[in-house]
């Protein structure tokens, strides 16, 4: 019997090599080195998804690129129809897919909140593509990265814009979702950290213009030279805009990136000239994406955006980092390198798993939305 068992350790070893070549294991999460192969499964809700369809045509454009090289790239849309409890079904199906070593997430923030504690518990890679919460990043999940500046690092850079531009004496009116609260928190400890600008009045709304009188009386009193908003209902935060601009056209607005709504930018286009937003795709427009562009013409279905290219260098960073990976340690180790992925957008995550570069900002004029260089 020991001979027996000495023969078959002899024939498994060499087997187990030509099978797994390149992984330290026979659980073959790499399945880029080992077979040049990855099917990306990418959870959605429709109305979230539908809104992203510039960053699946880059990934798409990617994943064809590979495929010229000799990669096996495939994405499967699961598709959980904005309900919670299907979200959470589909998530727990591809933990159990051996098939998938990681996945794409354009869930609600709700849905992802209890998603991203199954993948991380799972040690299976989520890329939130929608972003996360605040509450959520700090939960310090290891296998959860998020490809959107979260609220707070918006708030803090609108903070920093605040302390760059001099404004003095700032109100901020908010309503009170955790996505709001942690983008004034965020200004807050950035103006704390220079304490040239003073926030002189925060209230949690108004919510209607009958309440909005007294809030301007106040401000009027502090003389307020701008003011932070951040507003669930955006339409109504445009409608607060147009107020104020009625009492005070030259009082400065920054808002926060939910404000850069086409059709309300439209519908309030005088009342919004020159108002600021902190960008929470941190893409750079210049000569790299504009080449992006001019390349992929052909192949794109869609106009590409900077979203484009973020998909595009989302897929190609995976790829790159799994090439001397052979486990799910080692790949996101190197997902959160220093060196990052420099690609079109320059795609860089932190320890925490979030986008390692500070935001862009944006400015409405003439009713388009540009890069504003602060």
């Amino acid at each position: 019997m020991k001979l027996i068992r000495k023969f078959l350790v002899f024939l498994l070893i060499p087997l187990s090599l030509l099978l797994f070549s390149g992984c330290k294991d026979s659980s073959v999460w790499n399945t880029i080195t080992s077979r040049k192969e990855l099917k990306i499964p990418i959870l959605v809700s429709d109305s979230d998804f539908e809104s992203k369809s510039s960053f699946l045509a880059g990934i798409k454009v990617a994943i064809e690129d590979a495929q010229s090289k000799g990669y096996k790239l495939s994405y499967k849309i699961f598709n959980d129809n904005g309900n919670f409890d299907k979200g959470v079904a589909l998530a727990k199906g591809i933990i159990g897919n051996k098939e998938y070593p990681l996945a794409l997430s354009f869930q609600s923030m709700d849905t992802l909140d209890t998603v991203t504690k199954l993948f991380d518990e799972a040690k299976k890679p989520l890329f939130a593509i929608n972003g996360l919460d605040d509450n959520t990043l700090r939960k310090g999940m290891k296998y959860i990265f998020s490809l959107m500046s979260s609220a707070e690092d918006l708030g803090i850079s609108a903070g920093r814009y605040a302390v760059k531009k001099g404004f003095k004496s700032v109100a901020i009116a908010h309503s009170q979702y955790s996505y709001e609260i942690n983008f004034f928190e965020g200004f807050n400890d950035a103006i704390d950290e220079d304490e040239s600008v003073n926030v002189y009045d925060s209230v949690q709304g108004p919510y209607k213009e009958k309440d909005f009188d007294s809030v301007w009386n106040r401000w009027n009193a502090l003389g307020i030279d701008a003011v932070l908003l951040s507003f669930a209902d955006v339409e109504w935060g445009m409608n607060l805009i147009e107020l104020i601009k009625t009492r005070d056209p030259n009082i400065a607005i920054i808002a926060d990136q939910y404000f850069n709504d086409p059709d309300n930018l439209k519908k309030y286009e005088k009342s919004v000239e020159g108002m600021v937003m902190p960008s929470n795709y941190p893409v750079d427009s210049g000569d790299k994406l504009s080449k992006f562009y001019s390349d992929y013409k052909s192949k794109f279905s869609i106009s590409p955006t900077a979203l484009t290219a973020q998909g595009f260098d989302l897929v190609n960073m995976i790829i790159s980092k799994m090439q001397n990976c052979s486990d799910v340690d080692e790949f996101v180790n190197a997902m959160k390198s220093e060196d990052g992925y420099v690609g079109v957008s320059e795609l860089k995550f932190n320890a925490s798993g979030s986008l390692n570069r500070d935001p862009n900002f944006l400015i409405v004029k003439s009713g388009t939305v540009s890069k504003l260089d602060i």
